[in-house]
């Protein structure tokens, strides 16, 4: 029996070893961003930079899309009535077109949900 509590022991020590040790690493950590995310991000900030080298004043980051698999659209609202649209590459990672619209914006129109039945 007194054997049987040696051979115990060292198992015992190693439990309170292992449980009472401390890690570098935080308890809780967030997961990487997805490639998509990514991808975003990338195409915000080179689309941030562009309008900022260009010298364009009073632009607005109005959103991104993705397009297909690797072309975004940053759009930027330029002043009342236009926008700047930039495509970005993800493949390429460089700005592949930018085309200013004037004119496009408008005021909102409000849409039944339910369609009105017609009457003849």
């Amino acid at each position: 029996m007194r054997r049987a509590q040696w051979l115990l022991l060292p198992i015992f020590a190693l439990a309170v070893g292992c449980a009472s040790g401390s890690s570098d690493r935080p308890p809780h950590t967030a997961p990487p961003p997805s490639s998509g995310e990514l991808a975003y991000y990338e195409a915000v900030n080179l689309g941030t930079r562009f309008v900022a080298e260009r010298g364009y004043t009073d632009v607005q980051l109005e959103g991104a899309e993705q397009l297909n698999a690797n072309i975004w659209r940053i759009r930027f609202g330029t002043g009342p009535d236009g926008v700047l649209h930039l495509y970005y590459d993800g493949v390429q990672k460089t700005i592949i077109k930018a085309e200013e619209i004037q004119g496009l914006r408008g005021r909102p129109v409000t849409v039944p949900l339910i369609p009105t039945p017609k009457t003849p």
